[in-house]
């Protein structure tokens, strides 16, 4: 009985640990942009036209007007395109168990470093499963030129479902101005969503409270039985 107890615990435990892992991988753009497709023109040197991207750590190496930025961390750096809503980031990827998730992101304004009113960017966030419509997860604006340079923190308001196999994820910018409407993005995420509970009995210190509690109920009916 004991072993079956503990081979139940373990077993979700298993279950728990895979589910929560991050779906999409190179999210952190450190393998610079391996294993996402974009419907953006991609260069290593010039972001001055509209509807180009990188992978790099200082927007300010790319266009002379977007702030500069230290630290040397990755992320995906972008002039938003002029027109129809065209692909930024897709990406195809596998959910191993069906559940709800979670989805966080970090966005940037990177326009401009003088004085400049130029247009936000409404960066969409969004996943499809089953040849199904895409469905918005989460979104940010920018509000420029005030946030020029600040990284924001985005996730998803509520839980979305996904079944166990492929789904298809993508990022479009909706503003189609010319002037502004620049930014980055790093720290893809899609995990398993926190599932309400008490916190007791989750991971190695759920382990050791579970085999204390066994070891008590044998000592318990060693000590009824005598």
């Amino acid at each position: 009985m004991k072993l079956k107890i503990l081979s139940v615990f373990l077993a979700s435990l298993a279950v728990s640990t895979s589910a929560s892992a991050n779906l999409i991988q190179n999210g952190d753009f450190s393998a610079g942009f391996t294993g996402f497709s974009s419907e953006y023109t991609f260069t290593n040197s010039n972001l001055q036209p509209e509807g180009t991207y990188t992978v790099g750590s200082n927007p300010h190496d790319y266009h002379p007007l977007f702030v500069s930025v230290a630290g040397g961390n990755p992320m995906l750096i972008a002039n938003g395109a002029p027109g129809n809503e065209q692909v930024l980031l897709g990406y195809t990827g596998a959910a191993l168990a069906s559940g709800n998730y979670a989805f966080s992101a970090s966005v940037m304004n990177i326009c401009c470093n003088v004085p400049f009113n130029g247009a936000p960017s409404t960066v969409l966030f969004q996943i499809s499963q089953g040849g199904g419509p895409f469905a918005t997860v989460a979104s940010y604006t920018t509000n420029p030129p005030g946030d020029a340079g600040v990284s924001n923190f985005v996730t998803s308001v509520t839980p979305f479902f996904l079944q166990t196999g492929l789904f298809s994820f993508r990022i479009i910018d909706t503003v189609s101005a010319a002037a502004g409407n620049d930014f980055a993005i790093d720290n893809l995420s899609i995990d398993a969503a926190a599932v309400p509970g008490p916190i007791v009995g989750a991971g190695f210190p759920g382990l050791l409270m579970a085999l204390g509690g066994l070891v008590v109920l044998a000592r318990r009916r060693r000590a009824t039985a005598a």
